[in-house]
C-alpha cells in the first residue's frame, strides 16, 4: 500500500462517518420560533399542556429557539421532541 493510499483511506472513512451523522446534527441548528424569548410561554405551562396530550415527560429544556423533550409521545415511542416555545406546537422529532 503506498504512502498516500495509507492516509486517504481512513480520511474517507471519516468523511464517511460525518456524512452520517450530519442529518441527526441538522436539528440542533434549527429554530422553531423567530419570537422573541419574552415572549415566549412558560415551561411549566408548556409541560403541563403536553402531559395532556399524553406524552411522558424525562427531560424538558431550552435548547436554541425551541423547547426539547426527552421522552415518549401519546403512542409510546421514545424520541426527542421539539416544540414551539411561542405556542407549544410540535416542530420536528429525533428518534
Amino acid at each position: 500500500m503506498s504512502r498516500s493510499s495509507r492516509f486517504w483511506l481512513p480520511a474517507a472513512g471519516l468523511l464517511a462517518c460525518l456524512s452520517l451523522t450530519a442529518p441527526a446534527m441538522a436539528h440542533e441548528t434549527s429554530d422553531c420560533t423567530a419570537v422573541p424569548q419574552s415572549r415566549w410561554l412558560p415551561v411549566a405551562q408548556v409541560k403541563q399542556h403536553l402531559l395532556k396530550q399524553g406524552y411522558q415527560i424525562r427531560k424538558i429544556k431550552v435548547s436554541g429557539s425551541c423547547y426539547e423533550l426527552y421522552g415518549r409521545d401519546p403512542k409510546g415511542k421514545r424520541g426527542e421532541f421539539f416544540f414551539d416555545p411561542s405556542n407549544g406546537k410540535l416542530k420536528f422529532t429525533d428518534d
